[in-house]
């Protein structure tokens, strides 16, 4: 046999091999992870509800800003304390200033800011985005504008880390 004979022979063998492991590669499922489930994309106000009620977390900590043609403190990222549902102290984290109780009703706890979704539903709004936590359920951003024709009316509002 040629010396050619052998290497097209060689040739063909391992590209054989090499084709039916990349099939078997192909074809092995992907092992997924308990938390893989956990961390699919929530797209349903009552799914990510029923999700954040499954955390019973009524204590905690989350950075909130909101970002709407009003007054301070909009813009700055703010870290709220929430105890048995209702917001006990808020802390600017920019400054390190902590607010007085009377800015806490324009803030939001996340049941709140549940709340604030539906409410927002009811109106039949020109654009109403929602992107929530994939882990906890808590909206992550809710983007709100009430009708294109009406300038000013536009809200946003930004959570992240939360803590328990």
């Amino acid at each position: 046999m040629k010396i050619a004979d052998k290497l097209m022979n060689r040739c063909w063998l391992i590209s054989l091999i090499v084709l039916v492991g990349f099939l078997f590669f192909m074809s092995c499922k992907r092992n997924r992870s308990p938390l893989d489930s956990e961390l699919e994309e929530i797209t349903n106000i009552e799914v990510a509800y029923q999700k954040w009620q499954g955390n019973k977390s009524s204590s905690y900590q989350i950075e909130q800003r909101f970002i709407c043609f009003c007054t301070s403190p909009a813009g700055r990222w703010i870290r709220v304390t929430v105890k048995d549902n209702e917001i006990e102290a808020a802390l600017d984290l920019e400054t390190s200033s902590v607010y007085s109780t009377e800015i806490f009703d324009k803030l939001y706890t996340i049941e709140e800011a549940f709340q604030q979704i539906r409410n927002f539903e009811e109106r039949n709004p020109a654009t109403l985005e929602i992107e929530y936590d994939p882990r906890y359920g808590y909206p992550k951003r809710i983007n709100f504008d009430g009708s294109t024709g009406i300038a000013d009316d536009e809200f946003t509002l930004e959570m992240r880390s939360f803590k328990k």
